[in-house]
């Protein structure tokens, strides 16, 4: 699933929608680490959610 993108749901409304979608760049028993680019440019970028906080992380498919 590294290298796919993803939607990240978590379980607090962390952001406020409740999801992260990018590319997994890393997922360890720590957290998950998902690049966005989907969104504003001074949101673009890494961003880590604690595996505490992840509920589902849906496979949306190879980046192309």
């Amino acid at each position: 699933m590294i290298g796919n993108r993803v939607r990240v749901l978590t379980n607090d409304g962390f952001p406020s929608s409740g999801s992260v979608e990018g590319v997994l760049h890393k997922l360890d028993q720590s957290g998950a680490i998902v690049y966005r680019q989907d969104v504003m440019p001074e949101a673009q970028g890494n961003i880590f959610i604690p595996m505490r906080r992840i509920r589902e992380i849906v496979d949306l498919g190879r980046m192309s």
